[in-house]
């Protein structure tokens, strides 16, 4: 269970097992991330126009509360907090650095404004009726823009956050772009068009309707203002993007397919150079020749930003944040790292073996039976997308680069590489029939794998789905089905045909974030993100809404039916882990970890539980005896690391020393408890394990 802490703080806990004297000398800091801050997952973010400073809506540690915070760019060093920024989407810094404008609220429709030296909030507006797709300051005096979904474009002066002026267009803005001299701007309108537009006169300079959009768009100004860049999604073919005359609106280069739509474009300052992003991968032409130029240092990262003043792009990595200049290609040196967090986490069919992946690239072995770590092998950069025991066999599906793998979890070797996913793969599942795999990726689409040709088979075409990116995918235990959702939408495909059956939609608006269907396949449980903190139960055969668990203290990261179907386990974000009763909603169960739950499930029973969480701890749960049977820490470099038994009792095999807890907010420690020295009981271990599975 959770150890009594410090109340009312956010704080991050570090274990260390000491030899009774020994603590860490003073000059050798605990870790980067702890000693400076560093953000663990960026949501959104911009640059100061001097370059000195950046704004990030983030993660300050694993399962930590999500806050907007000032950087130091050069050291990696937080500034300041900014009060009172919750919700927090586009951003901009105001032509002096002084001011911070940021779309807020859970739709992002509401608008905030902060003062950068003192971090306080000074104004507030509610400003559209949709999201706020971009905010852009214009260069001269304290006014910006924020174009939006509601199909209107407004500006807004800092002085009170008043509005000055608003312009309705003929359908939703997707996508918007600010000419260097705040003179002219280029929207994307509806799902057709895009339009340069007079921002001194408010009317139109142009149409250019030779585009046929169809979802995300993004578009770009050259610095000097004479080419407009426009990369779109169609129906057709992946996506598009095309170089434009901004005086004749005539085309001047069409750049082909791109098979993965690139959710960012930019130009370089000096126009030498474009840009593209989606999220898995950048990209870079030459305006000079169009032909495009290799970008090693920060490809295939998880997430991409291309920064309003032309100068930088910055890359969320696995492990770490990387930024490019612009102007030179080249990587600049920045002292930002993430901690390792756990991705997935699988026991072996005949329930002696843990294998646990991080998103370091790492894969742990334990022997359940006694708590020994057996080995480790690393893939280095690549993601862990699902974990499944195969006729026995455990596999875990793992992409990077555009390439899809199968890896044997005994072995660590790569069992099958697939052909060229096309673009960047967030979530899979296998069928339960062993031969075929299931993938869902940032174009929208799904696709069915054959695993031994490693071949796709059919894709599952998203048109007439609404414009949102699919989330997590799940097949059906007879394997007709698959499941998976875009925004709140749930859509139900029949794998033999790739066809839509049926779809569902939350009448409520919520983001779906998780999925999993029960073994008979009678029943779809969906798991809301953000502050909705619902689950709701669907019939998984017709779609139709049975009921909704309401009350869960946070989003939830992770569900899992039990095998018989009776209970559902639910991972949280605060790092709380439900198991709850499917028939009457009731609590049957709950355990704690330090962090948010990254993944959960039952380990071929309903007695025993399993949640991994992002500070790259496994926790396995006894339900009947209400208490954690084994913990599991991936981060130590010893072959055998943490084991608990019952509450509160921790042993180390290379040490045998008592447990100190440090609890460390900044570079502060606040809190220092000795806990009673820990032990190992192999056989208490082995003989609840008999007990579950004879």
């Amino acid at each position: 269970m959770k150890r009594k802490m410090s109340p009312a703080r956010e704080v991050l806990i570090l274990a260390f097992y000491l030899l009774g004297y020994a603590i860490l000398p003073a000059q050798q800091p605990i870790n980067l991330l702890l000693k400076t801050g560093s953000p663990t997952e960026i949501f959104y973010l911009c640059v100061s126009p001097d370059g000195k400073t950046l704004a990030a809506y983030s993660r300050s540690h694993p399962g930590g509360p999500v806050t907007l915070n000032l950087w130091d760019i050069a050291q990696g060093t937080r500034i300041r907090l900014f009060e009172d920024a919750e919700d927090v989407g586009r951003m901009a810094f105001s032509p002096d650095g002084q001011f911070l404008v940021a779309a807020m609220g859970n739709e992002k429709t509401d608008i905030g404004i902060w003062e950068t030296q003192s971090g306080e909030r000074i104004g507030w507006a509610s400003g559209h009726t949709a999201a706020i797709v971009r905010v852009s300051f214009l260069p001269f005096g304290n006014r910006f823009v924020t174009a939006s979904e509601d199909k209107t474009l407004a500006t807004w002066d800092i002085a009170g956050c008043k509005l000055v002026s608003r312009t309705k267009f003929g359908g939703p803005i997707s996508a918007f772009a600010l000419s260097s001299d705040g003179a002219r701007a280029l929207l994307g309108v509806g799902d057709n068009s895009f339009v340069l537009w007079d921002m001194g006169l408010n009317r139109q300079i142009r149409k250019i309707s030779e585009i046929s959009m169809w979802g995300f768009s993004s578009c770009a100004i050259s610095s000097d203002g004479s080419l407009l860049l426009i990369a779109s999604l169609t129906k057709k073919i992946p996506g598009t993007l095309k170089l434009w005359d901004a005086k004749t609106g005539k085309l001047i280069k069409d750049f082909g397919v791109i098979k993965n739509h690139l959710r960012q474009v930019a130009f370089s300052a000096d126009d030498k150079y474009i840009f593209g992003a989606d999220y898995g991968k950048l990209r870079c032409w030459d305006l000079a020749t169009f032909e495009e130029i290799p970008l090693k240092p920060i490809a295939d990262s998880d997430s991409i930003f291309l920064t309003d003043q032309k100068k930088y792009v910055i890359s969320v990595l696995p492990g770490a944040v990387q930024m490019l200049d612009m102007a030179t290609r080249s990587q600049v040196d920045i002292p930002w790292k993430f901690p390792v967090r756990s991705t997935f986490a699988l026991v072996s069919s005949n329930k002696k073996v843990l294998f646990a992946g991080n998103s370091d690239g790492s894969i742990s072995t334990w022997d359940l039976t006694t708590g020994r770590r057996s080995q480790i092998f690393r893939y280095t950069g690549w993601n862990y997308l699902n974990a499944a025991n195969i006729d026995g066999r455990p596999l875990v599906i793992a992409y990077a680069s555009r390439r899809l793998i199968l890896i044997d979890l005994l072995t660590g070797g790569m069992v099958k590489e697939f052909a060229d996913c096309g673009s960047a793969i967030r979530y899979a599942d296998f069928l339960h029939d062993g031969k075929s795999i299931v993938t869902s990726s940032e174009d929208r689409q799904l696709r069915l794998w054959d695993i031994a040709s490693g071949k796709e088979i059919r894709k599952f075409s998203a048109e007439g789905i609404n414009n949102r990116s699919p989330s997590e995918c799940v097949v059906s235990p007879d394997d007709r089905y698959v499941y998976n959702n875009y925004g709140s939408q749930i859509v139900m495909w029949d794998l033999s045909t790739g066809k839509k059956v049926r779809d569902y939609s939350w009448d409520e608006g919520f983001n779906i974030h998780s999925l999993a269907v029960s073994m008979d396949g009678r029943y779809l449980a969906a798991g809301t993100s953000g502050w909705e903190k619902k689950i709701l139960l669907l019939d998984a055969t017709t779609l139709t809404k049975i009921k909704q668990y309401v009350g869960l203290g946070d989003s939830v990261q992770g569900i899992s039916f039990s095998p018989d179907g009776t209970l559902l386990i639910a991972g949280l974000g605060n790092g709380i882990t439900d198991i709850i009763e499917v028939s009457s909603g009731k609590l049957a169960g709950i355990f704690f970890g330090q962090s948010g739950v990254s993944s959960v499930a039952f380990m071929g029973s309903n007695n025993l539980a399993l949640a991994a969480y992002e500070d790259a701890v496994v926790q396995i749960y006894d339900g009947d005896r209400m208490s954690t049977l084994s913990l599991f820490s991936q981060l130590a470099n010893n072959a055998e690391e943490w084991i608990a038994l019952g509450l509160d009792r921790y042993w180390n095999g290379s040490v045998h020393g008592g447990l100190l807890a440090y609890i460390v907010e900044g570079n502060e420690v606040i809190f220092l408890e000795q806990y009673d020295q820990g032990f190992r009981d192999e056989a208490r271990i082995a003989q609840r394990f008999k007990e579950l599975f004879p």
